[in-house]
């Protein structure tokens, strides 16, 4: 007695069913800073294990304002810039800058841009108390706080071109820049309200949130 159709369709093991990627690949249209990134051996690797221990550390003490070493609460910006300081470096350990960058060793120009990202977010960690406290917003910031607060700028770019590619980084600029020509006639209703280099940086410098919501993938651990 042969089996019936339905019965042969119950007995076939379930087929797998996989989706290909429409956007992969195609048309060799993908941007090779985005697809490579780099392994972290040695020091490096356990720099990387022991920032992101660290990171998390932080962000339980900033939830449930539990003061770990310094006793007090930090301010939000503070917490930001530290998260920066900490996580963002890496970025240009693990992204490559180009498609013919090296993957088995770190360029002189990634080493760089990690110590001037460091540097500038520990600075402007530093100097956030004094912006609240003097609303160095509106004026009056010191010129070694808006040299870091460009430097940071441009290493966040740097970032988002490396892990987004130059689609999202250009989808971004102009937004980073629109304070400088708020009012300009051709904007039309987009129009708002001007301010001179000196505020827009300051001000960028006192919202680090800002800086922290530059981000489109996750640092994967190597």
């Amino acid at each position: 007695m042969s089996a019936s159709p339905l019965d042969s369709a119950m007995a076939a093991p379930p087929k797998r069913i996989e989706f290909e990627d429409p956007h992969a690949g195609a048309g060799n249209m993908q941007e090779a800073e985005v697809t490579r990134v780099r392994s972290l051996r040695g020091g490096w690797r356990w720099a990387l294990v022991v920032a992101t221990a660290a990171t998390i550390l932080l962000c339980i003490n900033q939830q449930f304002s539990l003061r770990f070493l310094i006793g007090y609460t930090q301010l939000n910006t503070e917490y930001f810039y530290l998260l920066i300081a900490l996580m963002l470096p890496f970025t240009f350990l693990i992204f490559p800058g180009t498609g013919t960058a090296p993957l088995d060793r770190i360029p002189w120009y990634d080493l760089l841009l990690f110590v001037l990202t460091f540097a500038a977010a520990i600075w402007l960690m530093l100097n956030i108390r004094k912006a609240a406290q003097y609303g160095w917003e509106s004026d009056g910031a010191p010129r070694n706080v808006l040299i870091a607060g460009v430097v940071m700028w441009a290493m966040l770019m740097e970032a988002l071109r490396r892990t987004g590619g130059w689609s999202l980084l250009l989808s971004v600029f102009p937004f980073t820049v629109y304070p400088l020509f708020a009012e300009a006639k051709w904007l039309g209703p987009f129009r708002g309200s001007e301010l001179t280099f000196d505020q827009a940086t300051a001000t960028t410098c006192s919202r680090a949130r800002a800086c922290s919501g530059f981000r489109s993938r996750p640092l994967p651990i190597p």
